[in-house]
């Protein structure tokens, strides 16, 4: 128990070098003659010479902070170009309190705000941030759409990642939503985009966030609510692609007398079509395996939450997410086997499957926030408790036949895995701004219990029909405990320079254990995250910044698992209980200019996990099964720019390279691969009319040929275009979109292991037209804020 507690305090004097300076805070509130907040007032410190020295704007909830040196100084604060408050203001050491200062008057928002211009980007020490509600991109339709043109994110289908990372970890206002692959695209899509404030894509988490992801960030930033107002909104929409899907949602907001509501409810039906064709050729035999899945499955969703202002000093309130799938799909399997001399089919196997799967998900979460002074100290406390049930049921029947001699033969199997997880976490969080520095520091635990019970039965080949499946049953269950602190200093070192410390330490315990084998795998480790970062403000155009930080990548509860899941018997995909966490660094350093963003970086990425296709050359079975088989360094440069270059024409556009070398240590693979890896993506608005009620889009993203780890893939693109209407003073949004016009974002790979070259070529049916409508009523102004649960890290490994 020392040990922690020693490492934990030691943090102090980690950071001592960022407590340089002293700097003050001024801070105000800014309130109309009804006693509403101000929003996007703007507020100006000058020098006494009447020179500004800074700009900020004020929050939706009339609030300001800025920090200075302690002097003599003019605070003016104006909207548009009329000024409204012009005093001079004393600077000493400890905060000051500019109170209430009440605006007759005020210009409302529709009035200073452009829709159809492009993103304003905003650059802090540590993350940048895409102001969506004053662009185009906040009539877009949802957070999805909005992530598609924020710059350097890409959204491939149901996959969400950072340019020139291998995956992407997602906030919302700025608590983790661990969730995967469609059922994070079915939330997001959730999220209208009129509800979003910005985009924050954070490439180096600092050391706040769970050290947990092999990528970076991006947090979505909702607008805070408005006093005594309400809104609602209805959607639906269509998706046609092979076969039809469909979505319905609606919402609604209430804030009044200091109590804010909130509520959603969801459905999401969706049906696709899966091509998937792989090839395997061994010493003297060639596989082909055509098994395309007919897939489908209903999302239901509700979200519900309320928070309560007690006191001014005292914010608390509750949330419960409930989600619940039914799905499955079906397949008819086809394998035939050619002799690799005479190219003459010797064997084939036909087979018949069927999977049917169902989950609920029920997350609860209490949270309470303290002002513990005027000084801005805070104190934030979360609990929450998450329970994930999974039922995952699939049976196979068919025969396998030789062509010559003529021998038939049988083949069943049936495998069952029901999946609980529960998920306790409890976090405390202390903000301490001073006039040294502005210290954030923290505990969290987290317990997470995974159980599994599997029924299984694989009848091999077999020369009469299968009557009898005799099935086996064995339990497996993994414990983990992970208990974590952190801290962490910003402050700005002069007018140009700023710089943010932080230390993270995890001290996580495991427990694994399976009655099919009697095994019973602990293991104990704890773990430093450093984090950095140095921002230079050049002039106003320009600023460079440094960042560098430490991350772990631990497996989800799925792929742990031991359970073997038998598509035929020359096949299988299961779990490894053996899997170890993988560590990342990275390094940055980052230059930009108005709308150009660029960027030099390294990642060293160090026991990397994938799932492989462990093919035996001697009985031709193949296992996909995951492991840690390689480490990569990445040598990369990344670009961004966003620009309005003709009037009513917005643009966002990225570019990425870089040169990765994977050394493999797994037996059978190749040692060493290396090469380039780029992307390009670019995404157009157009207004149509003056108003900006008619937009058309046209984006297009590029991934060029590369080598991951012992992958090598083909280039992979998609084409997409639509248009938007507005109508009813906005309120109504009509919109049709056509997805991967080409029909060319199919993976196609290929990789050897064992000696046995294999080849998949994957198409998820991603060519589609959408027609979709929400409508928004109540008061606009309105804008609830969401509860921040604690645990969102366990919920995307529970998927």
């Amino acid at each position: 128990m020392l040990k922690p507690f020693t490492a934990y305090c030691s943090l102090l004097l980690f950071l001592s070098p960022v407590l340089l300076l002293a700097q003050t805070e001024i801070r105000g509130l800014l309130v109309d003659g009804e006693d509403r907040p101000v929003e996007f007032a703007e507020v100006l410190l000058m020098d006494a010479d009447s020179i500004p020295l800074m700009s900020i704007l004020a929050e939706q909830d009339g609030s300001f902070s800025l920090k200075t040196e302690p002097g003599n100084y003019l605070l003016q604060i104006r909207q548009l170009a009329e000024i409204f408050y012009f005093e001079p203001i004393e600077v000493v050491e400890t905060a000051i309190d500019i109170g209430t200062i009440v605006i007759d008057k005020v210009y409302e928002l529709e009035e200073m705000t452009v829709v159809g211009r492009a993103m304003r980007v905003r650059r802090e020490v540590d993350r940048t941030v895409f102001d969506i509600e004053h662009s185009s991109a906040s009539t877009r339709g949802d957070a999805v759409d909005v992530l598609t043109v924020t710059p350097g994110i890409q959204v491939q289908g149901e996959d969400i990642r950072m340019v020139g990372r291998s995956g992407l970890a997602v906030m919302v206002d700025g608590k983790m939503i661990r969730l995967s692959g469609e059922e994070l695209t079915n939330f997001l899509r959730a999220i209208p985009s009129e509800d979003i404030k910005n985009i924050e894509v954070i490439s180096t988490p600092p050391a706040k966030y769970e050290a947990i992801g092999n990528s970076g960030m991006i947090n979505i930033q909702l607008k805070k609510a408005r006093r005594d107002s309400w809104n609602a909104q209805l959607k639906t929409s269509y998706t046609k692609r092979v076969k039809n899907g469909n979505n319905q949602g609606a919402s609604f907001n209430l804030n009044q007398s200091g109590l804010s509501f909130y509520a959603s409810i969801n459905r999401n039906y969706n049906h696709r079509l899966v091509d998937q064709d792989d090839w395997a050729y061994f010493p003297e035999e060639e596989w082909y395996v055509n098994s395309d899945l007919d897939f489908s499955g209903t999302f239901r969703s509700i979200i519900l939450g309320a928070e309560y202002e007690i006191s001014p000093r005292w914010k608390t309130g509750v949330g419960a997410t409930l989600n619940k799938y039914k799905g499955g799909n079906d397949q008819t399997p086809y394998s035939a086997v050619f002799d690799r001399e005479s190219q003459e089919r010797i064997f084939y196997i036909n087979t018949v499957s069927n999977r049917v799967l169902g989950s609920d998900f029920h997350s609860y979460n209490w949270f309470n926030d303290f002002a513990l002074d005027t000084s801005g100290t805070k104190l934030s406390l979360n609990l929450d408790l998450f329970q994930f049930e999974h039922d995952d049921a699939i049976d196979y029947y068919g025969i396998s036949a030789n062509i010559e001699p003529r021998v038939n033969k049988y083949v069943a199997g049936v495998n069952k895995n029901d999946r609980r997880i529960d998920n306790y976490s409890a976090a405390l969080d202390l903000s301490l701004p001073n006039s040294v520095a502005d210290v954030e520091t923290g505990l969290k635990f987290t317990s997470t219990t995974s159980e599994n019970d599997i029924t299984n039965f694989n009848s091999g080949e077999v020369l009469e029909p299968i009557e009898e499946m005799p099935l086996e049953s064995y339990s497996f269950v993994y414990e983990e405990i992970v208990s974590s602190a952190y801290i962490s200093a910003s402050r700005k070192l002069n007018d140009k320079m700023e710089a943010k410390l932080g230390l993270r330490l995890e001290a996580t315990n495991t427990d694994a254990r399976s009655s099919g084998d009697g095994s019973n795998r602990k293991r104990n480790y704890m773990t430093l995250f450093p984090t950095a970062f140095l921002s230079y403000q050049i002039d106003e155009s320009s600023s460079a910044r440094f960042s560098a930080n430490r991350r772990i990548q631990r497996p989800n509860f799925r792929q742990l698992n031991p359970n073997l899941d038998y598509t035929n018997p020359y096949q299988a995909i299961g779990g490894n209980p053996f899997l170890q966490p993988s560590f990342i660094t990275n390094v940055e350093l980052g230059y930009n200019y108005k709308g150009w963003d660029s960027k030099l970086y390294f990642t060293y990425q160090q026991d990397v996990f994938e799932q492989l296709a462990k093919a035996d050359p001697e009985t031709s079975f193949i296992l996909f099964q995951d492991e840690n088989y390689y480490n990569a360094y990445r040598y990369g440069i990344s670009e961004s720019y966003v620009f309005e270059g003709i009037d009513r024409w917005t643009s966002s556009n990225s570019f990425d390279i870089n040169y990765t070398i994977a050394k493999s240590y797994f037996p059978g693979t190749d040692e060493r691969t290396e090469g380039l890896i780029a992307t390009f993506s670019t995404h157009n608005d157009f207004s149509l009319n003056a108003s900006r009620t008619l937009i058309a889009n046209l984006g297009l993203w590029y991934n060029f040929p590369k080598w991951e780890g012992v992958y090598k893939f083909k280039s992979q693109s998609n084409l997409s275009a639509g248009i938007q209407a507005l109508f009813l003073d906005k309120r109504l949004s009509m919109s049709l979109n056509v997805n991967d016009i080409l029909r060319t974002n199919e993976m196609d790979l290929e990789y050897t292991l064992n000696g046995v070259r294999q080849i998949g070529i994957y198409y998820w049916d991603h060519q589609s037209v959408r027609i979709a409508a929400s409508y928004r009523f109540g008061n606009q102004k309105l804008r609830v804020r969401r509860n921040r649960g604690g645990n969102q890290e366990e919920r995307n490994r529970a998927r």
